[in-house]
């Protein structure tokens, strides 16, 4: 990830709350071409929806990620094969987007646009890139059922209203069943950062010219994105 220091988040906590407020993770991780021919290796990307693990504050660790995939997924069996060959944990990134992003007019500049003309559009997001070591679980484990049983409850409780499903409400043999098709996936964190793109680099008069913008457009994203730029505001006071 490029990292300019006026977008970089580097705050282990605040990275971790973003993960948490956003559990749809890309899995990334490369491998030797599947074609012997090419020079190129193969690029397996899936998406998986994680559970965090985070460290006590006096540790140095980063955390845990833990999920599940397909068993049928190529990249599953890419992974397996990896770890298979090396006898080691398999190096990947994971890569957790913003709830919204948006692309800026060069039109919100509404200081420089007029004196100069010296401007661009650009695209406004938020994202976080956690590289480690991941680790394949077999059906079979606790750490399966574990995981899905407590990716089960985060997510009822956090997008459900009424009385939560759980997995022990379907029946136990059809969850076994379908635990035969699936592998759990274990990364541990070795690396943890972050980027807020939000005009941080722009002088005050833009800046508000992007947020009024933003407002201007009458929807949620809109207010989403000014409400963004508003709080990545380098000038702006925090309250301790």
């Amino acid at each position: 990830m490029y990292l300019r220091a006026v977008h970089a988040e580097l705050d282990i906590p605040a990275l971790h709350r973003f993960i948490q407020s956003n559990p749809l993770g890309i899995l990334i991780s490369t491998h030797p071409p599947s074609d012997a021919t090419s020079p190129a290796p193969d690029i397996e990307i899936t998406h998986i929806p994680w559970v965090l693990d985070t460290p006590s504050p006096d540790s140095d660790e980063l955390g845990k990620l833990r999920g599940h995939m397909a068993r049928a997924n190529p990249h599953s069996k890419a992974l397996l094969a990896a770890s298979q060959l090396t006898r080691a944990d398999v190096p990947v990134t994971i890569l957790f987007n913003g709830p919204v992003d948006h692309y800026v007019t060069p039109k919100f500049y509404t200081e420089t646009k007029p004196s100069t003309g010296k401007v661009v559009p650009t695209w406004n997001y938020a994202a976080v890139q956690a590289t480690g070591l991941l680790r394949l679980h077999d059906s079979s484990s606790s750490f399966l059922q574990t995981q899905l049983e407590e990716l089960s409850n985060m997510c009822e409780g956090r997008y459900t209203q009424g009385k939560q499903w759980s997995v022990s409400d379907a029946p136990e043999r059809y969850v076994e069943l379908l635990k035969k098709a699936v592998v759990g996936v274990e990364v541990v964190i070795t690396k943890l950062v972050g980027k807020a793109k939000m005009n941080q680099e722009l002088d005050a008069g833009d800046r508000e010219g992007v947020v009024a913008g933003f407002e201007a457009m009458g929807s949620d994203v809109g207010n989403a994105m000014a409400q963004c730029v508003r709080e990545k505001d380098p000038n702006r006071k925090r309250v301790e």
